[in-house]
C-alpha cells in the first residue's frame, strides 16, 4: 500500500497538462514525461517496462478499457490484462500506468488508473511456456487522437529465444505487425479504448 501511495504521489507531480477536446467523440492520449529519477523509482517499485499516459481528455461517464493481449508462437492466448474503469464527474481521470516485470519463468503486469481523488489498481500474473533470452519493448511516444470504440496500441513487447528481434510497430494494419506475432515466441500488445457505459 505504501508503494502505491508513492506512485500516486509521483503521478500527481508529473501529470502533463492537456488541452480539452471540444468534440466528445475525439479524445487524446499522450505520454507522461517522467524524469529519470521517477522512471528509476517506478521501475524499482513496479516493473522493468513502464508505460505512463495522460488521459485527461476522456469525457466523464465513459468506460476506459485497458487490455494486454498475449501471443505465444503466433497463437493468441488469454489476455493477461483486462481492466475496465468508469469515471464520473466527481472523480476525474488523470493518468494510467502499466508496468511489466519478468523473470525466466513468469511475468507480472501492474496497472494503475489515477483519478483526481484516488486510484484503482490491478495486478495479473502469468507463466512462460519457454524461457526467453532476449526482449524488445516499444511504446507510444507521441500524442494520439482517437475516437469512441477505437482501439489504440500503446505498447508492444517482443520476447524470443534465438531469433534476431526486429523493431516493432504499433499499427495493426502494418504487415510487420502480423509478421512479428507469427515469428516470435512471446508478444504482448498493450491496447486502450474508450466506450460508452
Amino acid at each position: 500500500m505504501r508503494k502505491l501511495l508513492i506512485i500516486v504521489s509521483i503521478l500527481f507531480l508529473t501529470a502533463c497538462s492537456s488541452e480539452e477536446i471540444t468534440s466528445l467523440d475525439e479524445m487524446k492520449i499522450s505520454p507522461t514525461d517522467f524524469s529519470k529519477r521517477e522512471t528509476i523509482l517506478l521501475e524499482g517499485i513496479m516493473g522493468q517496462e513502464v508505460l505512463g499516459y495522460d488521459v485527461k481528455s476522456i469525457p466523464n461517464e465513459h468506460l476506459l478499457n485497458i487490455i494486454v493481449e498475449h501471443y505465444h508462437d503466433g497463437v493468441k492466448q488469454e489476455n493477461v490484462v483486462e481492466m475496465a474503469d468508469t469515471f464520473l464527474e466527481e472523480n476525474k481521470l488523470e493518468s494510467i500506468v502499466i508496468t511489466k516485470e519478468k523473470t525466466d519463468k513468469s511475468f507480472t503486469f501492474k496497472t494503475i488508473v489515477l483519478y483526481e481523488n484516488g486510484f484503482n489498481s490491478m495486478v495479473s500474473n502469468g507463466v512462460y511456456e519457454e524461457v526467453n533470452a532476449s526482449s524488445l519493448f516499444k511504446k507510444l511516444e507521441e500524442e494520439v487522437t482517437f475516437t469512441l470504440n477505437e482501439e489504440i496500441i500503446i505498447g508492444l513487447a517482443i520476447e524470443d529465444n534465438g531469433n534476431k528481434l526486429m523493431n516493432g510497430t504499433l499499427k495493426e494494419d502494418d504487415p510487420r505487425f502480423q509478421e512479428i506475432i507469427d515469428l516470435y515466441q512471446d508478444v504482448f500488445v498493450y491496447k486502450v479504448s474508450v466506450s460508452k457505459e
